[in-house]
């Protein structure tokens, strides 16, 4: 939880170091892999739209963390019977 709260206040500022502006999908795939909690993903997605001027990234965040999540639903189960 509290690397969570930390990477919400620092990965925005991550992300725009790292990748160009034009590049929201990206950007929100990052923010979406890069934190573990579904909520903290949302701000922290959130807090780089509003930051840089660019929505889109929540879109990708929220889609990059719900496949990853809907994979892990599939997954435990199967790594749980070996």
């Amino acid at each position: 939880v509290a690397f969570g709260s930390v990477g919400m206040l620092v990965y925005p500022h991550v992300a725009a170091a790292l990748f160009p502006p034009s590049d929201s999908r990206a950007i929100g795939l990052f923010l979406g892999l890069a934190v573990h909690d579904t909520a903290q993903v949302m701000g922290c997605a959130a807090s780089y739209a509003e930051q840089y001027s660019d929505a889109a990234v929540v879109g990708a965040a929220a889609v990059a963390k719900l496949t990853r999540n809907v994979f892990l639903a599939a997954v435990v189960p199967l790594m749980a019977v070996r």
